[in-house]
């Protein structure tokens, strides 16, 4: 009864383990911002976002037959759930997007990437050569910027404070970069907290129907 006794309580600690270190699904959306008076935004984004448990994400620029393209990865066992319809999934964990986007005769997109994973312990390891934009909300979280220049807040989910945070691990890595810990929401003096998004789209895991909060998009890739 003893060893029966022993055996039980290890495998509690282990599934408690499991469940304390289980990673987190995502998905991908499009942010517009400064799109008036058009046609074309001042900033486009393609924005990763966690679930709010343990997102390990990796966000790079990569080259193929066609140019490069942005290559989102899941890494920590979780998977992404939805993304922007322009996009394509590789597999559960990964999904590809290109890094410009003609939406029509008039407006020209070039993507940044950003990552917004909230709660939980989470690790963003971001490769962009263009400016990013990384939040990891509330926990200990570790966040690496690219080689340009970063905007990388540790508490800080939207702007806000967040309350009780563990201790986050932030490189800049390259580029002139604005870095906080804490999640007080006072902006940068020189790279300012996103202002709230004009468009925010998703495609639907299940359906794949994708919408544009104002227009509709026609597909055509440079």
């Amino acid at each position: 009864m003893q060893g029966v006794a022993v055996a039980t309580v290890v495998v509690a600690s282990w599934l408690a383990l499991t469940a304390a270190t289980a990673s987190a699904d995502g998905d991908i959306y499009e942010r517009s911002e400064n799109c008036n008076p058009g046609p074309t935004c001042a900033d486009y984004d393609l924005v990763y976002s966690g679930d709010g448990a343990n997102n390990v994400v990796v966000i790079q620029r990569l080259t193929g037959p066609s140019g490069p393209y942005w290559d989102f990865v899941e890494a920590g066992g979780g998977e992404i759930t939805g993304f922007y319809s322009i996009c394509s999934r590789v597999s559960p964990e990964e999904v590809t997007c290109p890094t410009t986007w003609d939406y029509s005769a008039t407006e020209h997109a070039t993507f940044d990437v950003d990552a917004e994973v909230h709660g939980g312990t989470d690790t963003v390891d971001m490769r962009s050569p263009r400016p990013a934009y990384i939040q990891g909300g509330a926990g200990s979280d570790v966040l690496k910027g690219g080689s340009s220049n970063d905007t990388i807040l540790g508490d800080s989910d939207f702007g806000n404070n967040v309350g009780p945070d563990g201790n986050d691990f932030i490189d800049g890595r390259g580029g002139a970069d604005y870095m906080r810990g804490d999640g007080a929401a006072t902006p940068s003096p020189t790279r300012p907290d996103r202002p709230s998004s004009s468009h925010r789209s998703t495609e639907s895991p299940t359906t794949g129907a994708a919408a544009r909060a104002t227009t509709s998009r026609p597909t055509s890739r440079t």
